[in-house]
């Protein structure tokens, strides 16, 4: 299953007001296109995320299950998002840095070190992290 982020933030907005015309507002999109982003991520998802009745709108179970889950990814990717932004902004964004920018990101991201050493494939950190 493949999702697209930018539609996984529109539906976190929309749960947070249950208003397709507050949540359009607040993203700056107009109400249609916010409803055919959700009925696609609804297609991803495989089940229906929100259930509509006249004027007013629910989240169904899954949705309940999915806003939650779909928090968590969002904030993760927000996580990435910083660590990449802060590596280009340090200037070690290039493969010959890789791993000063795998132990700040790790850092930054807060990686179980479990799984810190098995995505650092024995890489060591250089001499100027300061560990």
């Amino acid at each position: 299953m493949k999702m697209d982020i930018r539609r996984i933030r529109y539906f976190i907005t929309f749960c947070e007001t249950l208003n397709f015309s507050e949540a359009a507002r607040q993203l700056g999109l107009s109400q249609p296109a916010l409803s055919k982003a959700i009925r696609k991520l609804e297609d991803e998802i495989g089940g229906p995320l929100i259930r509509r009745e006249g004027i007013k709108t629910h989240l169904t179970h899954l949705g309940r299950l999915m806003h939650e889950q779909l928090q968590k990814v969002d904030a993760t990717t927000l996580q990435a998002e910083l660590a990449a932004k802060k590596a280009r902004q340090w200037g070690h964004a290039t493969d010959s840095d890789s791993g000063h920018v795998y132990h700040r990101t790790k850092s930054i991201l807060r990686i179980p070190s479990g799984m810190a050493q098995e995505i650092s494939r024995g890489g060591n950190c250089p001499a100027q992290c300061g560990s």
